[in-house]
């Protein structure tokens, strides 16, 4: 039969399982992984690790959601320990040995901080940022390692569920698309129900050292919060409400 065994991953998607079901059972899910499967039989490594490809679901519960946000495909590099720069959450690099931030998530941070008009200290581990709502996926959710966009497109089938038929029941949840691959994902968005945002994908800033322009995008989603009657987001993670895992 072409369908997953469904029961492995409600660990996986945490609280959003439910909500995923039917998608995780189509055929094209199972061909997804088919294909992922073939490429290890090959010997082609796949970042990040299965285990993590939807963590950025299980960190930010759906009671949580406030903002969607989707970047172009996952760090496709490896640390000389053996561990993925990705780690299942878009633009975090939590397995860093030395903490240190990927140059397109320093340069995140650098563009985010003139946009709120606050100091923000680089944080590698943007973990914090889904536990509030913060919901970070990439267009592409992994790659071949050290090949940058080798899998993109393949995981579109998901994001026309995800913003067609999941997106909609989040009436005013703002969604932002970064880069021009993520900006292909516009044509499934229903913007009467989510407004959507375009803006540059850090990494081409960061190549040019320049300043990350935002647009003013961040502090447009903590406007859109505020007047939503929900909590706006602590992009700083000094509050410790932030640094409590909800799970």
């Amino acid at each position: 039969m072409s369908q997953l065994d469904l029961e492995k991953f409600k660990p996986a998607l945490g609280d959003w399982f439910f909500k995923l079901e039917k998608i995780f059972a189509s055929k094209q899910m199972y061909d997804l992984y088919q294909e992922l499967k073939e490429l290890s039989r090959q010997g082609v490594k796949v970042t990040p690790k299965s285990s993590d490809l939807w963590r950025f679901f299980k960190e930010c519960p759906p009671s949580m959601l406030k903002v969607v946000i989707i970047g172009m495909d996952a760090y496709p590099g490896m640390y000389r320990n053996g561990t993925f720069h990705a780690d299942g959450i878009a633009f975090s690099n939590s397995y860093s040995p030395d903490g240190k931030c990927q140059p397109s998530l320093n340069s995140f941070w650098e563009g985010l901080s003139e946009d709120l008009g606050i100091e923000l200290e680089n944080k590698h581990d943007l973990k914090f940022l889904a536990n509030q709502g913060v919901l970070l996926g990439n267009r592409a959710l992994a790659c071949k390692l050290n090949k940058t966009g080798s899998l993109m497109g393949q995981f579109d089938f998901f994001w026309e569920f995800f913003l067609q038929e999941i997106m909609p029941g989040f009436n005013g949840v703002p969604i932002i698309l970064v880069g021009k691959d993520a900006q292909q994902l516009r044509r499934y968005c229903f913007e009467f129900a989510n407004p959507v945002f375009q803006i540059t994908h850090p990494s081409f800033a960061a190549r040019k050292n320049e300043t990350w322009d935002t647009e003013k995008v961040f502090s447009k989603v903590q406007t859109i919060l505020k007047h939503n009657n929900n909590e706006t987001i602590d992009w700083t993670g000094k509050n410790p409400a932030t640094e409590q895992d909800p799970f």
